[in-house]
């Protein structure tokens, strides 16, 4: 909830809103007139609302426009009271962040999938490349090599994967991303240097629509940190795993682990994160148990702790049966400071 008087003015209207939420409007001196619209309206606009200092403070459950506010004295104040709770359903208001008309907030899913999970093996990360997820070692960014296991992931000339898209973070924790021409069996490399890159797909293939081989993806100079391994066929990679970008506070809203093979097993499941400078701290835990509650979804109406710049986020699941998968994933809410 954020509180504050708005800057008014004669001449012209204002924006009072900063995004599509819920508002209340006080006038605590003289009048202001209020128009709500998509666009700024003239200041001889005949079609508005006044509220004056005597009345009770106007109450907008939900917004779905802009709010605009004219002053109609040199005298004229107005305070804002804006909560992000939009009035509206959960799933609306995702889908007004995914529009983008709720300024500053965005939405990520990540999700990732662990074939293959022993007894012997402890905490696993979900991820298809199975074990540790080694890039998180990554401490300085460094250029990706790619490489396939088969030659038909040749760009133009096979049958399976032609262009790949890589979307990261460089040294500075900044988002980027580029197209890359795949060589089949022999590696190539990025031209933009990464920290952190758990994204990977296909953009275009040769007759199969699809990588016909394993894609993996590693640091160039520290090749034993391996941002990606994409299975085949799959055209994406599969990794819940996800890093707080620049400029960004993260919120976590949701998640869900299942088994991915079905069985009588159960498997225990955490979610970690390292702040900057720190080490890996749990901070949510549960199971999964077949054939009985072999999925389970949690979500926060009041998110996980506020996340920064910087913060690695992983799911990690341990298991009592031997070949056991695992598939997890995470939502996350992203907000700008």
């Amino acid at each position: 909830m954020a509180t504050s008087t708005v800057n008014l003015d004669k001449t012209q209207y204002v924006k009072v809103n900063q995004g599509l939420n819920a508002l209340v409007l006080q006038c605590l001196r003289d009048s202001v007139r209020i128009v709500f619209s998509e666009l700024k309206p003239a200041r001889g606009n005949t079609i508005f609302h006044s509220l004056s200092g005597k009345d009770q403070p106007l109450t907008l459950p939900f917004t779905d426009t802009n709010v605009w506010a004219l002053a109609v004295t040199e005298t004229s104040s107005l305070v804002v009271t804006e909560t992000q709770s939009n009035g509206c359903s959960s799933a609306e208001y995702g889908l007004n962040i995914q529009r983008g008309r709720v300024p500053g907030v965005g939405v990520v899913h990540v999700f990732g999938r662990n074939p293959d999970i022993d007894t012997g093996d402890g905490f696993e990360d979900v991820w298809n490349g199975g074990g540790d997820y080694t890039a998180y070692n990554a401490t300085v960014a460094e250029q990706i090599s790619i490489v396939s296991t088969s030659t038909d992931d040749t760009n133009i000339a096979g049958n399976g994967a032609w262009l790949i898209q890589v979307v990261g973070l460089d040294g500075s924790y900044n988002e980027i991303n580029e197209i890359i021409a795949l060589n089949g069996t022999t590696p190539v490399t990025s031209v933009n240097s990464y920290i952190r890159c758990s994204i990977a797909v296909i953009l275009t293939a040769g007759s199969t629509g699809h990588n016909v081989g394993e894609i993996t993806g590693n640091q160039s100079v520290t090749t034993g940190n391996v941002f990606f391994n994409m299975p085949t066929t799959s055209n994406r990679t599969l990794i819940c795993t996800y890093t707080v970008p620049a400029g960004k506070v993260a919120y976590v809203t949701g998640g869900f682990a299942t088994l991915a093979r079905k069985g009588n097993v159960s498997s225990e499941i955490k979610v970690s994160v390292r702040f900057p400078g720190s080490v890996f701290q749990v901070v949510e835990w549960f199971a999964v148990v077949g054939p009985g509650s072999s999925y389970v979804n949690r979500d926060f109406e009041i998110p996980l702790i506020g996340i920064p710049t910087g913060t690695d986020i992983r799911i990690q699941a341990d298991v009592d049966t031997n070949n056991t998968g695992i598939a997890a994933g995470l939502e996350i809410l992203t907000v700008d400071v």
